[in-house]
């Protein structure tokens, strides 16, 4: 029932229109019987203003039952003998006839007039509808806003309701009883349609719809193509970490792993023949190998914790030298070769932290400045207070880090450089590190030495309060 009501909404104006140009006759038959004395000639232009108002206002047909009631009321009233539809004077009927000829073409040209300018400003509404179209798709992120954005469109540009349905297997195709169906061709999701209501469309509102459909099937074309290649940097992205760790995990376990099978077996085939301070080295070697190995492991679950946010802080106050002393001790015999300088400032000794995070975080630090430094060298461990927060350095005299690299270092699976004689881990430690101390509260950052030599890994964290009385966080 409901397309009824635009019809007779139509047949209502066409009434209406008719109405008016009775009555504008009727006006200038009222002011011409006011203005009697004025000449024939010019009261037939009152009755052709009329005609030029309806057809300008109202339209060619209106005009002309203006141009007829005109043609009949100049002759009944105005013309001798008044008060019939004779005429007495060949004059007069010529001038009858004229003004008759000349209402029907001024009529014709008003409302052609009329239609243009009513044409040439659908146009312009069309091309102002196309220009907001395009500026509204080429800032859609997505399919929804597309349609949402079309189906507006089309109610505002087309005055008609629309439905948009892509060729999703098993989504109904859209329907109206009374609709113009406009396709929607997408190479990456297949075809879709739009349904638009109400009577067939004209040959502009047509090329209308075709526009906004093929707008609208261009953005959701660079949409769709704009996620699918973001699906498969994704997916490249995620082999390209998986390979990476693989590779780097099945090498860096299986070196302390070799290392721990050849002395083993050495100590099982040659043990008769090695002497006590060969085995010693033996078995160092396998206590040595069997930590870094544990380490490596430590940072894989570390890294799988910190990933999925599964990090709960206990805080509680420990001191700052037990930490460092626990991180140095985790490497056993291997710091003999080093000389390890611990200066812990009075003020500090004490830090509300989680100690095993804290301690871990260290021996990842401390294992990079082994790894870079030479035998003999001295690996320097401070702990100061700045302005606003607790200053821990680790401070190694190797080859240091180059600036464009300070930042990077910190990311899971880099490794800087080449170090000496012994191999680099999987590139989790310090990325673990900066994990663990984000999650205080704190920031670390890689610096140059002192006098630009070696390397200064420095961790800042948050001041707490006095521990006399303070509970776990």
């Amino acid at each position: 029932m409901q397309p009824a009501k635009p019809k007779r909404r139509r047949e209502s104006t066409r009434v209406r229109a008719y109405v008016a140009a009775a009555v504008l006759v009727a006006v200038a038959i009222g002011v011409g019987s006011v203005l009697r004395r004025l000449p024939q000639a010019n009261l037939s232009l009152l009755f052709l203003l009329a005609v030029l108002i309806v057809a300008a206002v109202w339209g060619l047909w209106p005009s002309i039952l203006a141009t007829v009631l005109s043609f009949l009321s100049l002759n009944f009233f105005f013309t001798a003998p008044r008060y019939t539809l004779t005429v007495e004077e060949e004059g007069d009927l010529a001038s009858i006839v004229f003004f008759l000829a000349m209402a029907a073409l001024t009529a014709n040209l008003a409302a052609r007039m009329r239609n243009e300018m009513a044409e040439s400003r659908a146009a312009l509404e069309r091309v102002s509808a196309l220009l907001d179209f395009s500026g509204k798709m080429s800032s859609a992120v997505s399919v929804d806003d597309v349609i949402k954005a079309l189906t507006a469109t089309i109610a505002r540009a087309l005055r008609r309701e629309a439905v948009v349905r892509l060729n999703d297997e098993g989504a109904p195709a859209p329907h109206f009883d009374d609709a113009t169906s406009v396709r929607l061709e997408l190479i990456t999701r297949g075809d879709g349609a739009v349904a638009i209501r109400g009577a067939p469309l004209s040959l502009e509102e047509r090329k209308l719809a075709d526009g906004l459909c093929e707008q609208a099937s261009l953005a959701m074309e660079r949409i769709l193509l704009v996620e699918n290649l973001k699906t498969a940097q994704l997916a490249a992205q995620t082999e390209q970490l998986r390979s990476a760790l693989l590779s780097s995990v099945s090498h860096d376990l299986r070196t302390p792993l070799a290392s721990i099978i050849g002395s083993v077996s050495s100590l099982l085939e040659y043990r008769e023949l090695l002497k006590q301070e060969d085995q010693h080295e033996l078995l160092q070697t396998v206590l040595e190998e069997s930590q870094r190995l544990n380490r490596y492991i430590q940072n894989l679950l570390d890294m799988t914790r910190f990933g999925h946010h599964r990090i709960e802080l206990k805080r509680e106050w420990v001191d700052l030298n037990d930490l460092v002393s626990a991180a140095v001790e985790r490497f056993g015999h291997m710091t003999s070769h080093f000389r390890i300088e611990v200066e812990i400032a009075s003020e500090v000794t004490l830090i509300h932290v989680q100690g095993a995070l804290i301690e871990q975080a260290l021996v990842n630090i401390l294992d990079n400045a082994l790894d870079f430094s030479k035998p003999g060298d001295a690996i320097l461990i401070s702990g100061s207070l700045g302005d606003d927060a607790i200053v821990i350095d680790v401070v190694d005299p190797g080859p240091g880090i180059g600036e464009a690299e300070r930042e990077r270092v910190f990311d899971m699976f880099y490794t800087a450089g080449q170090r000496g004689d012994r191999r680099h881990g999987v590139g989790l430690g310090l990325a673990i590190c900066r994990s663990i101390v984000e999650a205080h509260g704190g920031t670390i950052e890689a610096l140059p030495g002192p006098g630009g030599i070696g390397t200064c890994m420095r961790i800042r964290l948050p001041v707490s309060g006095n521990p006399i009385g303070d509970g776990d966080a």
